[in-house]
């Protein structure tokens, strides 16, 4: 028997045009009492493929797609890398040969190192209600005289927004030792996120309905990384209106190109009675495992706090005798209010997180074991 073993030298989270590395060995596990004649492995290659799959019910199959891009997941006696994925192909990269007539014995290793480079232009990987985004390493094999098998590496491919990818110099700089290294890629484009979601200045906004002000909302930034928490705080101190209580959600919004149809998503909400308070906050984690910000040809995702004010045109403005004189006290408050809800969306950036802690946060897979 053949074990292969196909492990990613570094974590599985990749930044689009970033180079992947992977280890792929194969080893004869068969026990030399067993057999002592060789096993033979007639070829093996590695290739790089971009699926996506889309709800027709809601999205249309984009015009430039043609015939040999869709996929099938009927099984084939042949070779097909695809077997298995639904949708079709975005990209597809040369297949590069391992091997071709390589002879175990028991217990012989034999290791090679497939190396890619990940297009610029790739979409993020995405597992939306309407349209999904998936990156896969197919490797294909076949020992002598038995049908050919398909191991598939799942990889997560982030995109960040107007990300200005650093020029690659064609030239061998180890050459020449008195030029630094440049900095890799990831180098460059995680310092970009640092800087661009790092806090500055807050940002604030006066919160009204129609003649009354309800409160001031101030968002320490607008620039937020997935797995970080979103904080505000609210002032309620000037308020021409009581506001009873109030609630933030944040949601996920994909729409599709046309803009004819939209699916919304929520992931946290904060909530709290604000009466006769005059400041307050608010935290909301945003989820490591969601997408970050993105616009295909084919959807959009955006990021939104989803605000509801409820409020009440009672008189309620001060608070009661009782409570000002800070001693300990119970006071009912009334058992009816007439109240009327307000809402507000804010929209928000939401960006990719550090490609480390996306593999920690994920618990993504480095390693995978098939056997022939």
């Amino acid at each position: 028997m053949i074990q292969i073993q196909a492990k990613l030298v570094r974590e599985p989270v990749y930044i689009a045009g970033d180079m992947i590395e992977c280890i792929i060995t194969f080893k004869n596990i068969s026990q030399p009492c067993e057999s002592t004649s060789p096993e033979v492995l007639a070829w093996a290659s590695a290739q790089l493929h971009c699926y996506c799959s889309i709800d027709e019910g809601k999205v249309p199959m984009p015009a430039n797609v043609r015939c040999d891009q869709l996929v099938s997941g009927n099984k084939e006696t042949s070779f097909v890398p695809n077997q298995g994925e639904k949708g079709f192909v975005i990209y597809s990269s040369q297949p590069s040969i391992l091997l071709c007539d390589l002879h175990l014995l028991p217990g012989d290793v034999k290791a090679f190192v497939y190396t890619e480079r990940l297009p610029q232009f790739l979409p993020p990987s995405f597992n939306g209600q309407m349209v999904r985004y998936n990156h896969k390493i197919s490797i294909g094999t076949q020992k002598m005289n038995a049908p050919s098998k398909l191991m598939k590496i799942p990889l997560k491919v982030i995109q960040i927004n107007d990300f200005v990818y650093p020029e690659r110099d064609n030239q061998d700089e180890n050459l020449n030792p008195f030029l630094a290294p440049k900095p890799s890629l990831v180098d460059c484009a995680m310092e970009y996120l640092e800087d661009l979601t790092a806090p500055r200045q807050p940002s604030y906004f006066n919160i009204t309905q129609g003649e009354h002000y309800v409160a001031r909302f101030c968002l320490l930034k607008s620039n937020f990384r997935l797995g970080e928490d979103i904080v505000g705080t609210f002032d309620f101190s000037k308020a021409t209106v009581p506001c009873v209580q109030y609630s933030v959600t944040l949601q996920s919004m994909e729409k599709t190109s046309n803009g004819k149809c939209t699916s919304m998503l929520s992931y946290g909400k904060a909530h709290e009675v604000c009466l006769y308070l005059k400041q307050t906050h608010m935290a909301l984690p945003i989820p490591v495992h969601a997408a970050a910000s993105f616009q295909t040809d084919i959807v959009e995702l955006s990021w939104r706090l989803h605000f509801e004010f409820v409020m009440t045109p009672n008189d309620l403005k001060a608070l009661p005798p009782e409570l000002q004189e800070h001693t300990s006290t119970d006071w009912m408050p009334p058992k009816e209010l007439d109240v009327n809800t307000m809402v507000w969306n804010l929209p928000v950036n939401i960006f990719p997180p550090h490609s480390a802690h996306a593999a920690v946060g994920l618990n993504l897979q480095r390693e995978f074991f098939k056997v022939l």
